[in-house]
């Protein structure tokens, strides 16, 4: 039997608007304690007064500093034309500020425990009444409503429980207001119109204005991928073709070194193609995971194209998605296979293996 499973992340990633040559770099002082911003040509935009630490190294139009006034430490959102807003009510998640999106950028009412939204100029596009919400995408906001909080014994960990999911655009709008649903979208990939669209690849939602909107389903589009393309006639060319220029190989002297997919396919395709062709059997036990492309593994200049300014995986129109196949699960034996893809502009690649069943 196989076992399709996805994880959901709130938190999502995009690139942003601005050219190039409109971007602060953050740079520190002599002795690396504070940072400020200079421009593409090394001007001082604003001299070394903030935080180094969570500060994001490229400054587009708004973005979070803390800056220590007094004895205290203010934290807030800071503009280029110097403005200040949302004063120690910045949206952190996991020991990470929120980042700049398509102009937006969230703040969190700490006191209200609620979301909301500030546009590039600072101004509030989007009132602090949201449980949770996620980055702007192709202009798009999905948001938890009516939720219940609950929080770990140790205080340290948190999630919410129940509520509606929406979806509402940067004006506030709700364009669906039951957007509730286990699948992985690609919020880029919308379609409105006024009948379903037939892709068995698509969901699609009716919104408020009675059209349909669709998108495509990452989880069903990589099955179908999988089986209607990569899986048939299945062989050292073919899985060439479908693998990055770069493939990360974790079983290297260095760990996790980026090798050239020849040689990575070279070594290892007489191990990989059977195991992927268990992905046929209805008796194989595997999973899909949806996640980030790790900048800390991809670092190379050819991954650039799926990160954004501020280094982070250009999630939801490239995410990784990873097959988990699992052997003997309920004996001491238990062992598993990882392929991990990153979904490019041609296609599904495979950037990384890891086979642990000899």
């Amino acid at each position: 039997m196989k076992y399709l499973s996805i994880i959901c992340l709130l938190l999502l990633h995009t690139y942003v608007f601005a050219q190039k040559g409109d971007l602060w770099y953050k740079f520190y002082n002599a002795d690396s304690t504070l940072a400020g911003f200079k421009d593409a040509n090394g001007v001082v935009k604003i001299e070394p007064k903030f935080k180094p630490f969570l500060l994001n190294g490229v400054f587009e139009n708004i973005i979070s500093v803390t800056e220590k006034q007094g004895e205290k430490y203010a934290r807030y959102y800071l503009t280029k034309s110097g403005r200040k807003v949302g004063r120690d009510s910045v949206h952190i998640f996991d020991f990470t500020e929120d980042c700049e999106q398509e102009g937006f950028i969230r703040f969190r009412d700490h006191k209200a425990d609620k979301g909301g939204l500030f546009n590039r100029y600072g101004d509030v596009v989007i009132p602090a009444l949201y449980d949770g919400m996620t980055s702007v995408h192709n202009g798009l906001i999905i948001v938890l409503q009516g939720a219940k909080k609950i929080v770990s014994e140790d205080g340290e960990r948190f999630f919410w429980e129940g509520g509606s999911q929406k979806l509402i655009d940067t004006n506030g709008r709700v364009l669906i207001a039951n957007f509730n649903n286990d699948k992985k979208l690609n919020l880029h990939s919308l379609i409105v119109s006024d009948k379903q669209d037939p892709s068995p690849v698509r969901q699609n939602f009716k919104g408020e204005n009675g059209k349909f909107y669709s998108f495509i389903d990452y989880n069903l589009e990589f099955k179908a991928w999988l089986e209607k393309d990569l899986l048939v006639n299945l062989d050292k060319e073919k899985l060439l073709r479908a693998s990055f220029n770069t493939i990360a190989n974790p079983a290297a002297v260095e760990g996790w070194a980026l090798e050239p997919k020849e040689k990575y396919i070279g070594q290892y395709y007489e191990r990989i193609k059977p195991k992927l062709l268990q992905l046929k059997d209805p008796a194989c036990e595997y999973s899909i995971f949806i996640d980030d492309l790790n900048p800390f593994i991809y670092e190379t200049e050819e991954f650039r194209p799926y990160m954004n300014y501020f280094g982070q995986n250009r999630m939801p129109e490239y995410p990784t998605l990873e097959v988990v196949i699992s052997y003997e699960i309920t004996t001491p034996n238990f062992q598993q296979d990882f392929f991990e893809f990153l979904r490019t502009k041609e296609g599904y690649k495979l950037v990384s293996a890891t086979l642990r069943k000899l």
